[in-house]
């Protein structure tokens, strides 16, 4: 499985590889269009590598590189897996375009060049979550290199700490409830945990609830609620409690302290 995995990031890496050094449109396709995030200028600008480092470092992602060498990025968020790629390449117009650069429409005509910059994410939570990281990464990136973007408070959020006190609170009512606190106005939780908490939480009722009429004895009209009451116990507390509650609050109020804002366009 590790193999497989690792041979996917490679084939990733590949791709973006080759757009890099043939890109030949301003748009990446539709896959990684959905994973990506960037910026346009018609003049060159070296990558800050040390501003790259600064972002890995408050998300504290370390460095990789597949079986070909190439290099990406991976934190964690609580069990969610994030890689990162760096997109910096040089495109070749093959045809006329009008494209907005540093909010000002400009004409370009064939062979004139466009610079592109940003990022580009994998989540195992998937592409929703891919392109608000990928926006994330970015905005960090654009809060270092540009001021006026960083001083344009209509950019960005402000968001308050979450409560490990308010979830467990929530989640005792109901799983689905809880993670509706976690995930909401949270950018690095997916919208999907909560309803797996509401799905989840009512299966369990079917046992507790309905197994006076599943069950064909009278052992079995007892012992299925209490199964299905001990097993909603369990998944309360030790799973969508300690293991995704809990850290993902965690998660999010670290990132909170974190000295990049958080842009409005991730909560879109």
């Amino acid at each position: 499985m590790n193999l497989l995995i690792r041979v996917i990031i490679s084939l990733f890496s590949i791709i973006l590889f080759v757009f890099t050094l043939n890109g030949q449109t301003i748009h990446l396709n539709n896959y990684f269009e959905k994973h990506s995030s960037f910026i346009l200028d018609d003049k060159f600008h070296p990558i800050h590598w040390n501003i790259i480092d600064s972002i890995s470092k408050e998300y504290q992602a370390y460095r990789q590189k597949n079986l070909f060498g190439d290099s990406y990025y991976i934190f964690w968020m609580g069990m969610i897996n994030i890689k990162f790629w760096i997109l910096d390449a040089k495109i070749i117009l093959s045809s006329p375009q009008n494209l907005r650069i540093n909010n000002i429409e400009k004409s370009f005509q064939i062979g004139d060049s466009i610079h592109l910059v940003g990022f580009s994410v994998l989540s195992s939570a998937g592409k929703k979550q891919s392109k608000k990281f990928s926006q994330l990464l970015l905005s960090a990136y654009l809060q270092e290199t540009d001021s006026s973007y960083l001083c344009n408070l209509d950019n960005f959020i402000v968001l308050p700490e979450k409560s490990n006190a308010e979830f467990w609170k929530r989640n005792l009512i109901n799983m689905g409830y809880g993670l509706s606190y976690v995930a909401d106005k949270n950018p690095y939780a997916s919208e999907n945990i909560k309803l797996f908490g509401y799905v989840w939480e009512g299966l369990h009722y079917i046992p507790i609830l309905g197994g006076a009429f599943i069950g064909r004895t009278k052992n079995d009209k007892i012992a299925i609620p209490i199964i299905g009451l001990s097993s909603l116990l369990i998944w309360k507390t030790l799973y969508f409690g300690v293991i995704i509650g809990q850290p993902m609050i965690k998660e999010y109020n670290r990132k909170l302290k974190m000295k990049y804002k958080i842009p409005k366009a991730v909560l879109n």
